[in-house]
Formats: C-alpha cells, sequence, structure tokens
C-alpha cells in the first residue's frame, strides 16, 4: 500500500504544478509580446 501511495500522491502533485507552469510561461511570453 505505501509504494501505491507515493506514486499516486507524486502524480497528483505533478498534475497541478503542470497547468500552473503552462499559465505562468503563458503569461511571460505574454509579457514578452507586449
Amino acid at each position: 500500500m505505501s509504494a501505491d501511495h507515493v506514486p499516486i500522491a507524486r502524480t497528483r502533485a505533478t498534475t497541478p504544478d503542470e497547468p500552473y507552469d503552462r499559465l505562468a510561461a503563458s503569461a511571460q511570453l505574454r509579457r514578452l509580446g507586449e
């Protein structure tokens, strides 16, 4: 069970980070474009 919890937690933490990183990159590109 412990091993199963580790990957799940890792995926959960990475999932929310991905969209945030994309938004941050979008904001940076917009700033550079302006």
